[in-house]
């Protein structure tokens, strides 16, 4: 179940997650269980090795952590920060501008997505 805080949602639930739809249906329970644990072992069983693997996961998954994960972060915070109060503002707002640092966030998330795709393309091509 999803909270709702004013203009904001929360993650949090209040029932535990035993009372969920997929938990209460067995069928689907076991059925969507088996369905990931059998697409793991054929992804697995077609992998010609586990080098293959981590050149896959790893030509993506580095772009995420290093820069989009970050600059998307930084770009949610600073729009639940424009709601606060302007006494709140943060210090580099007083240097550069904060106009300027979303500005290269929002390059730095372009440019990321954009290099974390053909990267994993260069990947995938090489295979």
């Amino acid at each position: 179940m999803v909270v709702v805080i004013g203009e904001r949602t929360s993650l949090l639930r209040d029932e535990p997650i035993t009372q969920d739809e997929v938990f209460q249906n067995p069928y689907w329970h076991y059925g969507s269980t088996l369905f990931i644990v059998l697409a793991c072992f054929v992804g697995a069983v077609a992998a010609p090795g586990v080098a293959i693997v981590w050149s896959i996961c790893g030509s993506f998954l580095a772009f995420l952590i290093s820069f989009i994960l970050p600059s998307a972060c930084y770009l949610k915070i600073g729009d639940d920060g424009a709601t606060s109060s302007s006494s709140s503002s943060s210090s580099r707002s007083g240097c550069a501008g904060e106009w300027l640092w979303r500005w290269f966030s929002i390059v730095l998330l372009i440019g990321s997505v954009i290099g974390a795709v053909v990267c994993m393309r260069q990947t995938v091509m090489k295979l």
